[in-house]
Order: structure tokens, then C-alpha cells, then sequence
């Protein structure tokens, strides 16, 4: 493990088992932590996990989105295939507060479209969000079908982005200026 593991952050102690984890101080709680080396913005931390192993993958994802395949994981790259290809197209950003909304079992939760995540598998609810100014979070709504939270997160891409947005589904098959002339209700 690093050095740079051990001085991630004054209010918890690195883990020794794996690369990026931190345990939280006071806490039974467990974070993942990694360098963005690449734009010198110091420390991205993950969101606070029951277990040391969910914040490593936790870690992994974020080292993952950053450093590419040179990142330093503490399981397989071959393990996150299907979930760094949900996040290949977001933002630093994006990916970071989707992988930090996942407090639990990442991979169970993280749908195959952009902007939705499943906050409860029990129920088969699906969320859509959209990233305001400044990065700011807001739901679009709770969905029955994954596919309709794509198709809300698509139109409020579309509405900010206009017809330079990136879609889950063809950007032809939505009215692109109607959309952009509605106004939003939900923020």
C-alpha cells in the first residue's frame, strides 16, 4: 500500500487490507479514497460503506474512472466491466456521486443506462437523475421500468444540452427542439 493511503484523511486510519480504503474514525463504517493524480485535484472520496470490501470496489471504480487500466485495483479490471461502461461517458463527476449514492453492493444497483440508478432491488424501482449547475444532483423521478427512467434522464440531458446532449437511446427518436423550449418543473 502507498504512503499516499495513509494520509487520505486525519478523521480515519488506512486500511491495511486494501488499496484506497479508509476506516472511519469513530465509526464501524468503512470509505474509499483515491489520488487524482492526473489533474492534481487532490483526494476524491467515495461514500461510507458497512464493509471494508464494498468501499474497495468502491475505490476501484473511482481509480478505475481517473488512471484507466494503469490504476492500482484491489480486485480484477475484468470484475467492473459492465459498470465501468455505465460510467465511461460521464463526467468525473457523474461518475463520482453515482459510485457515492451506492451505499451498498455497487454493481447490484447500477443500471446498464446513464443517469439511473436502482436505490432498492427489492422493489424493482428505478431512479433517473439529472447534474444541475455545479455538479448538483436532482431526481427526475422514480420509474417502474429502467427503460423510462433512461428515457427521463434522456430528455432533461436534452433540455440542457440540446441537441449536443448525450442520450441512453437515439437522440432522433425525441423532438429535440420541443424539448428544449419546455420548460423543467422538477429541480
Amino acid at each position: 500500500m502507498s504512503s499516499s493511503s495513509t494520509d487520505a484523511a486525519s478523521d480515519s486510519k488506512a486500511s491495511q487490507k486494501y488499496e484506497g480504503v479508509e476506516k472511519m474514525k469513530d465509526k464501524l463504517k468503512y470509505r474509499g479514497f483515491v489520488r487524482d493524480t492526473d489533474h492534481n485535484t487532490g483526494v476524491e472520496r467515495t461514500s461510507e460503506f458497512d464493509k471494508e470490501e464494498e468501499a474497495a470496489r468502491a475505490h476501484d471504480l473511482m481509480a478505475l474512472k481517473l488512471q484507466g487500466s494503469s490504476a492500482k485495483t484491489n480486485f480484477p479490471e475484468s470484475k467492473y466491466q459492465h459498470t465501468l461502461k455505465v460510467i465511461a461517458d460521464m463526467t468525473q463527476m457523474e461518475a463520482l456521486d453515482m459510485i457515492r449514492s451506492l451505499s451498498i453492493s455497487i454493481t447490484k444497483y447500477i443500471s446498464t443506462y446513464r443517469g439511473v440508478i436502482s436505490r432498492d432491488v427489492s422493489t424493482g424501482k428505478w431512479q433517473a437523475f439529472g447534474i444541475g449547475e455545479a455538479t448538483n444532483r436532482y431526481s427526475l423521478g422514480t420509474f417502474d421500468i429502467e427503460e423510462e427512467a433512461a428515457k427521463a434522464f434522456d430528455v432533461e440531458s436534452i433540455r440542457l444540452k440540446g441537441h449536443k446532449a448525450v442520450t441512453n437511446f437515439s437522440i432522433d427518436n425525441y423532438n429535440v427542439d420541443d424539448i428544449v423550449k419546455a420548460k423543467h418543473v422538477k429541480k
